[in-house]
């Protein structure tokens, strides 16, 4: 039976608006709780399941845009054995694991959108995030919401080259009047409309019970303390460890930078930091040069109370940025943007080319 009241959690809290305890929204998870309960399939099958679905969802986007196989394959294991993937699963986070593995699917059908896909593409689109948005991690959907929002504007007001299947000449969004390209936004938001419908469900519950929770808070504008929201925040002196995971601690008791504990270092590599910035000379440079502006955005949000100006923006004006914490976390948009940056790279330096043409 599912319960509806959760009495061993900050004294007693409902299970499905607070996201405690979330079942039967989510129909991939209804699949897979039935090969695992009844089929006698290992415990962590909806983990790799989902890990495959999101190597592929970077695979399929690096394939539309004429990637040779290896550079596809090394996107995909970029994004999926990635630090903070990998730990999301050690520690027990499978709902933003869940929610992440739909990011490069949800990118790539913003870009079907804005490169003229049609109808289907935005059916696809509202699906996917509808899917996203029932997996139960809100803040992961709010960045993925924000890395789309970024990148479709950037495209609106500065065509990007590359954005439909290589090949396809004409139908390459780049092609398209200022005119077109405003509609193919709005498209985009009509998508972002319905996946809220479907996911209506459960933001409904979750809004209404914000109120009742510390994330509500009258004093702090309907959201989360500024101090509680900003505890897991990226000081700019771990950036470091970007290269050197073992800059600031590994996590757990070697860890030594200000927030109360971490897990595991924000790594990426300078073998994934060299590749993805010899992008910049890539066919596809524009997109190289969004995805990196998205990243710098994203490191800047992750510094949270360290940084100040932009997260405090943030903050202040975005609609229910206030409710979240762990400004770290929006890392996982940086690491996309490095699992499609580096094959871009990779791609180049080995001349193979990739796929697209110039500008």
């Amino acid at each position: 039976e599912y319960p509806q009241w959760n009495p061993y959690l900050f004294g007693g809290m409902p299970t499905f608006g607070s996201l405690s305890y979330v079942r039967f929204v989510y129909p991939p998870g209804v699949l897979l709780d039935f090969l695992q309960t009844r089929l006698g399939f290992p415990p962590l099958t909806w983990a790799l399941v989902h890990l495959l679905f999101g190597g592929l969802g970077v695979a399929w986007l690096l394939g539309r845009w004429g990637l040779p196989p290896h550079a596809r394959l090394l996107g995909a294991l970029v994004w999926i054995l990635s630090p903070t993937v990998t730990s999301w699963i050690v520690h027990g986070h499978g709902s933003k694991l869940g929610a992440a593995m739909y990011l490069p699917w949800i990118l790539g059908a913003a870009l079907l959108v804005l490169a003229g896909g049609g109808r289907r593409a935005v059916a696809l689109l509202a699906l996917l995030l509808g899917l996203q948005i029932v997996r139960g991690h809100v803040q992961i959907t709010y960045y993925t919401l924000l890395a789309v929002g970024v990148i479709a504007l950037w495209h609106t007001l500065r065509p990007l080259a590359g954005l439909a299947p290589a090949g396809s000449g004409a139908a390459a969004g780049e092609a398209a009047p200022p005119a077109a390209r405003w509609r193919r936004l709005a498209a985009l938001a009509g998508g972002t409309a319905l996946a809220f419908l479907l996911g209506a469900v459960l933001l409904l519950p979750v809004r209404g019970y914000a109120r009742q929770s510390i994330r509500g808070l009258a004093e702090s504008g309907g959201g989360a303390d500024y101090e509680y929201a900003t505890n897991w925040s990226l000081a700019p002196a771990e950036l470091p460890t970007l290269v050197l995971p073992s800059a600031s601690g590994f996590g757990k008791g070697t860890y030594q930078g200000p927030m109360p504990f971490t897990d595991y270092p924000n790594y990426f590599g300078l073998l994934t930091l060299g590749l993805a910035a010899a992008a910049a000379w890539s066919s596809r440079r524009r997109l190289a040069a969004a995805l990196a502006a998205l990243s710098l955005l994203s490191l800047l949000i992750a510094f949270g109370r360290h940084g100040g100006g932009l997260y405090d923006l943030c903050y202040r004006l975005l609609p229910y940025f206030n409710k979240f914490r762990v400004p770290v976390m929006i890392l996982i948009v940086p690491t996309l943007a490095l699992a499609l940056l580096a094959p871009l790279g990779a791609a180049w330096l080995a001349g193979h080319g990739d796929g697209g043409g110039s500008g």
